[in-house]
């Protein structure tokens, strides 16, 4: 306990935030996916937002990505892979990056997988740069779109 309270003392108040926030997001984004259908949280994420014209701040992308990580790991609510992602693309949108949602599947002896994750500029967040080669991505949503 007293480690991850000095831990915690060490994190910039950027970090401070978006652990905040992430703790907040991830149970709420995991209730919003059990009543309401994934287009719909989509199209709340996918609002239209300012871009940065200037390069993309690679360091500040992988402080946020880190802490959703931290706040699904460490958390009371152990968060899977989709709201993981909706969270950190939602965070990132706001911060003016424009991290792209992927969903990929496997099959592993009878078993099919599915993951999803965010990408910046083509390569993933929080995931290993190795995911494309456990996971076939899938060029369309698996959302449901015609309903």
């Amino acid at each position: 306990m007293a480690a991850s309270i000095a831990a915690l003392r060490k994190l910039t108040w950027f970090d401070r935030r978006m652990l905040a926030e992430s703790l907040l997001l991830l149970p709420m984004t995991s209730l919003a996916l059990r009543w309401l259908p994934l287009r719909i949280i989509r199209v709340v994420n996918d609002r239209p937002r300012r871009w940065r014209r200037e390069p993309i701040d690679r360091a500040r992308a992988n402080r946020i990505a880190h802490m959703v990580a931290a706040a699904a790991q460490h958390g009371p609510y152990r968060a899977s892979c989709l709201p993981q992602s909706l969270v950190l693309q939602f965070l990132l949108r706001r911060d003016g990056m424009r991290g792209e949602l992927r969903y990929g599947v496997r099959k592993i002896d009878d078993a099919v997988q599915a993951h999803c994750w965010i990408e910046l500029n083509g390569e993933p967040l929080i995931d290993s740069p190795q995911v494309h080669r456990h996971f076939a991505v899938l060029e369309r949503s698996p959302s449901c779109e015609s309903r």
